[in-house]
């Protein structure tokens, strides 16, 4: 078993708005990097001080304990992205997540939302949330898509929270070290051609119940509205 302490991260899908099938954005992975070198993952990474800075509650949208009540409510949704489905999907063999899995404790849940858009921005050139302005961050387009803990004989162990948002294609400035290369791509295309990291292949292979972003969209909408009044 490892002891490998868990580190927080965030990992943020960009689905495209429209078309037909349903076309998200990855990235190649440097082949330095430690966690899942040279694979196509998700823009993501970890919670660093930076996103627990208390200046971004000034304003925050929703506010802090609306976007807790909706990560909680998310978290015990049968829709949601889990630890458990991860495992099972990707025949990983591990004790049952109650198990091992930490419970939140007194732990913050904004920083999560505010390192999402920092590292997009930061590995894609892409600014969302307000993130470029100067302004409150307003996360009302954003879905909180759940939670992904791995077991603890992995070496790595991010306890990372999956967000995504629709917004339109846009070509990517790649930013290195930490990627080399990127694509938007269909979900089945890209479970069918690409080498990718497990969290990456079992979100889309979540994803695939959608054929569309609309599709998608209208899903989730209902459940998230009572969250996000």
């Amino acid at each position: 078993m490892s002891d490998a302490p868990l580190i927080p991260a965030s990992t943020l899908v960009l689905i495209s708005r429209h078309g037909k099938p349903l076309s998200v954005l990855l990235l190649q992975r440097a082949p330095t990097l430690r966690a899942f070198p040279g694979l196509w993952a998700f823009p993501g990474g970890r919670v660093d001080a930076v996103d627990c800075d208390t200046r971004w509650l000034s304003g925050l949208q929703p506010n802090a304990s609306v976007l807790a009540r909706l990560m909680q409510a998310r978290d015990q949704s049968p829709l949601s992205v889990k630890t458990a489905d991860y495992l099972q999907c990707m025949r990983i063999k591990a004790e049952a997540p109650s198990t091992w899995m930490p419970d939140r404790g007194n732990q913050e849940l904004w920083p999560y939302w505010v390192a999402a858009v920092r590292e997009c921005y930061e590995e894609t050139g892409l600014a969302l949330a307000n993130w470029n302005t100067g302004g409150p961050l307003n996360f009302g387009s954003f879905y909180y898509l759940g939670r992904l803990v791995p077991p603890p004989q992995v070496p790595y162990r991010f306890d990372t929270r999956f967000f995504a948002v629709l917004v339109d294609q846009f070509p990517v400035v790649v930013r290195e070290p930490e990627a080399t290369s990127y694509r938007w791509i269909g979900v089945h295309e890209a479970l069918a051609q690409l080498e990718l990291a497990n969290p990456t292949r079992y979100v889309l292979l979540w994803l695939s119940q959608w054929c569309t972003a609309a599709a998608f969209e209208n899903r989730w909408q209902k459940d998230e509205d009572q969250w996000k009044s």
